[in-house]
């Protein structure tokens, strides 16, 4: 596990409150009919079994569950969104679950992308010191040491987008389950998840070539501070052997 999000959804309708939660292998907790501080008072009970810690995520979402099949001949029995609600509906109990689930993959991938998001702005706020030092004229103070470790963190971060967990790939389960699949679908589309994840894979580019501009400007810097001193070096020798060769010319000195 790497982050707890929260996913709260609130039905819409009349009907007698069933309160169901959703704990997903990535952290991530879907409360339907449970509302954010609900889930609050949950997740602390969670976090022990997580392997990193960040600041919650949470998203809140509508949704009508039906008791009974409406003739829709479009939706062919089979749960989807309309704008931004979804509309629960299906033969058995059981497959109504399994659509649950579905959407719930889908949404968590939304505060999973949000908190890699507040990762990265974290991230320029601290690389924007050394450009806003470079715009006005002056040093920069950071070394060497920390921006490695900052091109560190840049890597790992964009490791969690889009090598280590599934938010760029749709999960196998749902290869081989059409009517699953169009339902992550539906929800991904609807969160602008491939557009944010787009985004945030350019703006990890510039974070990128803007770390490769100052590694290379202090690598730049420190070449010329071994050359300066290399040339200090040898005007000191060339001090002494100009200093030994007056003191064995000069008149009154003993040569052999």
């Amino acid at each position: 596990m790497q982050q707890t999000d929260l996913i709260s959804s609130k039905e819409s309708t009349g009907t007698a409150e069933k309160k169901e939660l959703i704990i997903l292998s990535n952290g991530t907790v879907i409360g339907w009919n449970f509302g954010e501080q609900q889930l609050l008072e949950v997740a602390p009970r969670l976090s022990s079994a997580l392997d990193e810690q960040y600041a919650y995520e949470s998203d809140e979402f509508d949704f009508i569950e039906l008791e009974q099949l409406p003739p829709n001949p479009k939706s062919n029995g089979n749960s989807y969104m309309i704008n931004d609600i979804i509309l629960i509906q299906n033969v058995t109990e059981e497959k109504k679950i399994l659509d649950k689930v579905a959407f719930s993959i889908g949404m968590s991938r939304s505060t999973r992308v949000s908190i890699l998001e507040d990762n990265l702005e974290q991230f320029l706020k601290i690389t924007r010191r050394n450009s806003d030092r470079l715009s006005k004229g002056l040093p920069v103070t950071a070394s060497e040491h920390d921006v490695l470790q900052l091109t560190g963190k840049l890597f790992l971060l964009r490791g969690k987008l889009n090598l280590y967990n599934e938010l760029i790939d749709t999960p196998d389960l749902y290869w081989s389950e059409p009517t699953l699949e169009k339902i992550y679908q539906q929800i991904s589309t609807s969160l602008d998840i491939n557009w944010r994840i787009s985004i945030l894979n350019r703006k990890l580019d510039y974070a990128t070539d803007e770390q490769r501009a100052f590694l290379s400007f202090l690598n730049e810097r420190k070449g010329t501070r071994l050359e300066w001193t290399i040339i200090i070096l040898i005007l000191i020798e060339v001090g002494f052997e100009t200093y030994r060769f007056w003191q064995d010319t000069r008149p009154g000195s003993s040569s052999e």
